[in-house]
């Protein structure tokens, strides 16, 4: 009866422990997603739904740069505990966009989570549909660049059922599925992409330069695209074309020589006419 009465104080001591610990660990990721939310609101992000326009800005701020890490680490127990962690939309909808830093096969698992907890209704499809697209680090448009893969193909077809009632997303997945979306994205790159003479040694600065790595780190106009930018008319433009660049103004120099010998000879005719007066 004593040893009974032991292993279960034991039993009971760790599932405190252990209780105890998630506890700890869920305040803690609710302290960096409120850091992050701060960030987003400082800059006027009012709202979920402003999230994806500012993170561009805030996305390397210490907050948000230790939300992703967490993520990286700990999603699967974020996301168990996404109400207690992250318990406004807001902050929900950050969870979804800081995955950045994830490996492509660590998201996908991700997008796989999120789709089974909007299928058990426990979470809004507007966040799955947040999730697919971060607007920052290097897994924008995942599902459309990696649709041959087996674990984004299964989230592509989740989709499709969770959206079942959208005909423009259903074409959009479909797209995706046989390889079309990949090949209209390939095409909007190319096209973008600079003249193939002197881009060795634009490719070597390119290394050597922080600033352009930085950029080079960010998502494309293109990657950040919406997913109803990709709907049934796949053949409209992906983004609008560039403004053209105003062509600067030629001999400006040469307008202020003359200017400065004009105010010369003035100046001399007028110290002259009051000498010989």
């Amino acid at each position: 009866m004593k040893l009974t009465l032991v292993l279960l104080a034991l039993v009971l001591k760790g599932t405190m422990i252990a209780s105890a610990d998630d506890s700890n660990e869920i305040a803690s990721i609710r302290g960096l997603v409120s850091g992050a939310e701060m960030q987003a609101r400082s800059i006027g992000a009012r709202d979920a739904e402003g999230l994806g326009d500012v993170f561009h800005v805030i996305h390397r701020k210490a907050e948000c740069v230790a939300l992703q890490d967490k993520m990286v680490e700990a999603w699967p127990f974020v996301l168990y505990h996404l109400d207690e962690a992250a318990p406004t939309e807001s902050g929900k909808a950050m969870v979804m966009i800081s995955t950045g830093r994830m490996a492509v096969s660590s998201y996908l698992d991700f997008l796989d989570t999120v789709a089974e907890l909007v299928e058990s209704g426990t979470l809004d499809r507007k966040f799955f549909m947040w999730a697919q697209f971060p607007p920052e680090g290097g897994l924008c448009n995942v599902l459309i660049k990696h649709y041959a893969d087996s674990k984004a193909q299964a989230v592509i077809m989740r989709a499709k059922k969770i959206f079942q009632d959208v005909p423009e997303k259903i074409a959009t997945y479909d797209a995706m599925l046989t390889g079309e979306s990949k090949k209209k994205l390939e095409d909007y790159e190319a096209r973008l992409a600079p003249p193939s003479s002197g881009r060795t040694i634009r490719h070597q600065n390119n290394e050597k330069s922080p600033a352009n790595n930085h950029a080079a780190s960010m998502c494309t106009q293109t990657e950040r695209t919406s997913l109803e930018s990709y709907g049934s008319n796949v053949s409209n433009e992906i983004a609008p074309p560039l403004p053209p660049v105003p062509t600067p103004i030629r001999g400006s120099g040469f307008v202020w020589l003359l200017l400065v010998v004009a105010l010369v000879f003035i100046v001399t005719f007028a110290v002259w006419f009051l000498r010989s007066l």
